[in-house]
């Protein structure tokens, strides 16, 4: 593998008269010691020294960069070029994965999106950030940061603008993507689309809720689902309505074909003590999937926090590793999301030669 141009899109901030390093080795470095769970750039460091003999064999220096080198680098990257970076060699492992057809795909992409804040980063609030994430590879393939003074909201269409086309894929996302406009967004790049309502949208919720008790009887398609262990017992159940545009107004979503309704019945034994909760949540989308399809990618959906946000947290320690500047908070970010694809990938099947 050629490393430089592995990273020809990103720019070397650094100063070219007062360059120890090549650009290369320093990432090659960080992406090895993201990739073994290092969480500080002190920690970079001692990874550098402890694998010097690995590292020699693509660059021969004889000193080990000190930690101080990794933090001006990080902050000097720009985000933008990054990120750029970060989708076009996710792409090529899913690339990689489509043209040796491993068994790693289902039938119909599903691209989840869901927010997660980065805690102890920033001067004055922690950073959040929207990462779009595609169940069906367990891969993260874009994000975008919220900027000061906005929210999930603005940010959405901005990440969807990542993607040239949606075609053939399916967007989940929770109640606070349940907007207009990111719904108008998304059949404008010919996707399709299953978003949570709630109260934050009284009058669609009220209609939706409506049509589901009125029209009970009239789901074209149910399902059922039963799950036990680690003494939780859950019963899920599923029913599917095609929107009814005469007797309740959906006119202003856009692409809107059928609703959804999700009951959910847990049964939880902990420590002798037991525990029931009974839920109904509700959905729209712009395809009239059959219940058992949607019940799928509204439970897969959930697996960007296990998969993704949990990993980071726990496996990454992000939420105690990370720092205060801008630039380099979000560039750690992505270098931990790399890391995570790489290795989610690879526990299935082995990928040297991926971006050879």
């Amino acid at each position: 593998m050629d490393l430089r141009k592995f990273f020809k899109e990103i720019t070397d901030p650094r100063n070219p008269d007062k360059q120890t390093y090549p650009f290369e080795y320093l990432m090659l470095i960080a992406i090895c010691a993201a990739m073994a769970g290092i969480d500080s750039y002190a920690g970079i460091e001692d990874y550098a020294e402890t694998h010097k003999e690995f590292f020699d064999d693509y660059f021969n220096t004889p000193y080990v960069p000190r930690h101080d080198t990794f933090i001006r680098l990080f902050q000097g990257i720009n985000t933008n070029e990054f990120e750029q970076w970060f989708r076009l060699k996710t792409q090529k492992l899913i690339d990689f994965i489509e043209r040796h057809n491993l068994p790693l795909v289902q039938e119909i992409k599903h691209m989840a999106i869901d927010g997660k804040t980065v805690r102890n980063s920033g001067f004055l609030t922690p950073y959040h950030i929207v990462t779009a994430w595609r169940s069906d590879y367990k891969l993260a393939v874009a994000q975008v940061k919220v900027e000061e003074k906005s929210n999930e909201i603005t940010a959405i269409p901005a990440l969807l603008d990542a993607f040239n086309t949606l075609q053939d894929t399916v967007i989940t996302i929770d109640a606070m993507g349940c907007q207009i406009d990111i719904c108008k967004k998304i059949i404008s790049k010919d996707g399709d689309y299953i978003i949570a309502v709630k109260e934050n949208q009284p009058t669609l919720f009220a209609h939706v809720q409506a049509q589901i008790e009125e029209d009970f009887k009239q789901a074209y398609s149910t399902c059922s689902t039963e799950d036990k262990g680690h003494g939780r017992h859950e019963k899920r159940w599923c029913a599917a309505q095609t929107v009814n545009l005469t007797k309740f107004d959906f006119k202003q979503w856009p692409g809107i074909k059928a609703i959804f309704a999700v009951d959910a019945d847990v049964h939880q034994k902990k420590k002798g003590q037991e525990k029931r909760t009974h839920s109904t949540r509700y959905f729209v989308s712009s395809k009239a999937y059959e219940a058992n399809e949607a019940l799928s990618f509204i439970r897969n959906h959930w697996g960007i926090e296990v998969n993704l946000h949990w990993c980071l947290d726990v496996s990454f320690n992000e939420d105690n590793a990370c720092c205060q500047h801008d630039n380099a908070t979000i560039n750690m970010n992505l270098l931990r999301k790399f890391a995570l694809n790489i290795l989610t990938l690879d526990k299935e099947k082995k990928i040297n030669d991926c971006y050879v």
